[in-house]
């Protein structure tokens, strides 16, 4: 259910995932963007509305970051703490200053993510430019490199809220 019909160009859900209008999937397809799929999302209501009518309903689609980064350059810092033998759940630490792509390791794809960081969506220039050119709303850009952890607590500092108990961290 949408709260009203009125979307911003992108909306982030509470979980980190990318939803995007339908003006937005059609810039990217047109410039022939890669790295991503786009799944649509049904609209069935608006709030505060008896009816919608399925023309008044906006076209709203989940943007899947398919492009793969890879591991960041070691730079990065980031490093993999811990990999559950039994589930495959692994965990990975933070990133000291900033998240630095490994050219080696990307696909080239305009739309990616680096391993252990799978709601960091990275982007190229030509993303990037696209996005600014055509003014488009509720969307932040920054360079990787300027990226900073904050106030939060780092996986490596307290393993214990990160990882399951009784088990040993990879130094």
């Amino acid at each position: 259910m949408l709260p009203t019909t009125q979307t911003s160009d992108f909306v982030w859900t509470w979980n980190g995932d990318c939803i995007i209008t339908e003006r937005v999937l059609q810039l990217f397809k047109t410039s022939s963007l890669t790295g991503f799929e786009a799944n649509l999302i049904p609209v069935k209501k608006v709030k505060g509305r008896r009816r919608s009518s399925e023309d008044a309903l906006p076209k709203l689609w989940e943007l899947e970051i398919l492009g793969k980064g890879g591991d960041a350059h070691p730079d990065s810092g980031i490093r993999l703490l811990y990999n559950c033998p039994e589930c495959g759940y692994k965990r990975y630490s933070s990133f000291q200053d900033g998240i630095i792509v490994d050219p080696g390791n990307w696909d080239g794809s305009d739309f990616f993510t680096v391993t252990g960081y799978p709601k960091f969506i990275m982007i190229t220039e030509k993303v990037k430019d696209l996005v600014v050119a055509n003014k488009l709303t509720n969307c932040s850009m920054l360079s990787t490199e300027d990226l900073r952890w904050g106030n939060f607590p780092r996986p490596e500092d307290h393993p214990e809220n990160f990882v399951p108990t009784k088990v040993t961290i990879k130094s």
